[in-house]
């Protein structure tokens, strides 16, 4: 079951051994110093299979213009190709609905 997870103390570790593969290693540090930076409007969240930390996102919420952007998203190079993002990525478009005031998600590629 994929669920959404705060950033901890007891987990942070984990999740920065995140690791997308194809020479994206620093990709979860690199998105922590972005949150940090962005810390009034930033949410990073982990992905969760059950307690298994398997993905992280990153949403900068826009509270001026009602905008969500789903800054980062990634899963874990040895979690990839078996459904998890598709889940998460619905996960996370409710967590948004549910908790933010935001008229649209926006994403770069």
């Amino acid at each position: 079951m994929i669920t959404l997870g705060e950033i901890s103390e007891d987990n942070l570790r984990d999740c920065l051994k995140l690791d997308a593969g194809d020479g994206k290693r620093d990709f979860v540090a690199n998105s922590f110093a972005i949150a940090w930076l962005s810390r009034d409007s930033a949410k990073p969240l982990i992905i969760k299979n059950y307690e298994e930390i398997v993905g992280f996102v990153l949403l900068v919420i826009d509270k001026k213009s009602g905008v969500c952007y789903l800054s980062r998203f990634m899963i874990d190079k040895s979690y990839q190709r078996k459904g998890y993002a598709k889940s998460a990525m619905k996960i996370v478009c409710d967590y948004v609905k549910h908790n933010f005031k935001c008229n649209s998600i926006r994403l770069s590629y």
